[in-house]
């Protein structure tokens, strides 16, 4: 959401735009069996390493980003293209490990509870779905870009940095249990 701060709260609705294009192909790949793949050991490691160094990476750019950038006002530095947000909604979408694990156990069974009513009751659940993401990043974006003029510059700074280090401890966690189902750690 650090386009929020440049763009407003549309960057919201764009992060959602890339979160919905990589969720959709998802549901009709777990409408056809795709659970099984995503529960191998090698591939929940996959993730929770790849998602793990993910989430370090958007830590670090929280905490190495200059405070004099936030104090000048972020907005000041031009809107970022459209498209790179859509691609933020989905790389972050799926690097992130707990969003496949989510979509391996409870949206699966939401998906299978959908096509108990064929392929109108999966597509129902799916437009339902995104309706409600849509409204959680449209929300996020605009509490952020609304956060800096009520917060001030410095709080805000600070709530970043909070952020950063918040993503980095996440981080650290997804690694270690992506080694751990690897087998390098006990």
């Amino acid at each position: 959401m650090a386009g929020a701060t440049r763009i407003g709260g549309r960057a919201g609705l764009l992060t959602a735009l890339g979160h919905g294009l990589v969720e959709a192909p998802l549901v009709v790949g777990l409408a056809f069996g795709l659970t099984r793949f995503l529960a191998l050991p090698g591939v929940t490691a996959a993730i929770g390493i790849g998602g793990g160094l993910m989430l370090a990476w958007m830590g670090w750019g929280l905490l190495r980003a200059p405070a004099d950038l936030v104090a000048a006002g972020a907005e000041t530095r031009g809107s970022p293209p459209a498209g790179s947000l859509v691609l933020g909604g989905a790389i972050a979408s799926v690097s992130n490990p707990y969003w496949v694990l989510w979509w391996a156990t409870v949206g699966t069974a939401y998906v299978v509870a959908g096509l108990r009513h064929g392929v109108l009751g999966v597509a129902l659940f799916y437009i339902g779905h995104y309706l409600a993401d849509v409204i959680w990043f449209g929300a996020v974006g605009y509490g952020v870009a609304a956060g800096r003029r009520v917060l001030g510059a410095r709080a805000h700074a600070w709530l970043l940095a909070g952020s950063g280090v918040f993503l980095i401890a996440l981080a650290s966690y997804f690694i270690y249990y992506g080694l751990g189902q690897m087998g390098r750690i006990a």
